[in-house]
């Protein structure tokens, strides 16, 4: 069996997990004072919306992405999160 196992919502990441990532992602850019449009760029504003909101996972790509325009390591966005619990 695969260590990586899917929600039951068929995602990796189930949704408590999503919104604790998005959350950790939304206060640094607002800290940051980035728009949403500036942090995803390429990708669309609805997009970060979106990963902010948990209502979709970034991909490892994208959380890259984020990581380097909010001066961060990507490990400093999913450090801590546990399993998909609230908070």
């Amino acid at each position: 069996m695969s260590s990586i196992t899917k929600h039951p919502d068929g995602e990796l990441l189930g949704p408590w997990t999503r919104l604790a990532i998005g959350e950790r992602i939304r206060a640094r850019r607002v800290a940051s004072g980035l728009s949403q449009a500036a942090l995803g760029s390429p990708r669309t504003r609805s997009f970060v919306s979106q990963v902010e909101h948990g209502q979709i996972a970034p991909s490892l790509a994208s959380l890259f992405a984020f990581a380097e325009r909010l001066g961060l390591d990507p490990a400093d966005l999913i450090a801590g999160v546990k399993s998909d619990t609230p908070n």
